[in-house]
Parts: structure tokens; sequence; C-alpha cells
């Protein structure tokens, strides 16, 4: 009787080890967010991987230069990521190209009070010409960010 028993529970243990492993039932689980790559197929991101100082702002014809002894840098990442220093403080986000438009999504920043009023108000005037950010053209060691009503952001290769 009590190799009955054993044979039965030796039995009923090959047979479930024999079974479908839970793996086969297992649910794939797909991403909940897109790729952070935002580029469109095929189309090419002529920024990614370039680095740049602002020289002047605004009007075009009547650009304001960069405050003098600030540095107010972009840097675009392959990775759809941009950044760099508002003069004052550091930034970043993503953003976009297609073709020769340029946009950027949320600006997140550092809070830093700049010492001088000059340079932290050219930063506001920067990160909010970033935000409404249309267009660009590339000219040799040279982008211009067109935003705004007209105006432009002029920036030198560095």
């Amino acid at each position: 009787m009590r190799f009955s028993r054993v044979l039965l529970v030796a039995i009923v243990l090959t047979i479930s080890a024999c079974g479908p492993t839970g793996a086969a039932t297992t649910p794939t689980l797909m991403p909940t967010q897109p790729p952070s790559n935002p580029q469109p197929p095929g189309d090419t991101n002529s920024l990614a991987n370039t680095h740049w100082m602002l020289e002047s702002f605004g009007a075009l014809g009547a650009e304001t230069p960069v405050v003098e002894g600030s540095s107010v840098t972009l840097e675009f990442g392959a990775d759809g990521q941009a950044g760099g220093s508002g003069g004052c403080n550091s930034y970043g986000g993503p953003y976009q190209v297609q073709g020769d438009t340029l946009t950027f999504g949320e600006i997140t920043s550092t809070l830093r009070a700049c010492e001088d009023e000059s340079i932290m108000q050219q930063e506001a005037e920067y990160f909010e010409a970033l935000r409404s950010a249309s267009t660009f053209e590339l000219t040799g060691g040279n982008l211009t960010i067109f935003y705004g009503d007209g105006q432009a952001l002029n920036c030198i290769s560095s």
C-alpha cells in the first residue's frame, strides 16, 4: 500500500514536470512610450551632435548682442535632447527637426538667481525664443534659429 502511494506521487510529479511551462503563456509587453528618437523615418537631423554659442538675438537686422561676460550655449544630441547654459542656469529639453523646421518641447532649467540682472533678463528671453522656435538655417559655421514674429537667434559653432 505504501509503495502504491509513493508510485502514484512519482507519476503525478513526472506528468506535472512534462506539462507546459509558464513562459509560453507569459504576455509580451510593449513599450508605453514612443521611441526616444523623434525623427521620422528617412529624415536626417542636420543638428544632431552639434554645439553652438549664442552671439545675438532679437528682431532681424536689429539683433542685440549677448551681454558681455555671459556665455549662452546650445548643444543638440542625436537622441533628440538639447541643452546647455542660458548664461546663468543649465537647461535642457527635447527638440525635433523636420527639414528646416525646428521645435522644442518643454525646456527645464536650474533656478539659480543671476548676479547680473541683464544676464538674467537675457536668459529669460533666450528660453522664450527656444520655446517659440519655428525654423532654422545652417550657413557654414553659423546657425540662425527663427522665432516669434521676425526674430532670430544667431549662433556660431563652438
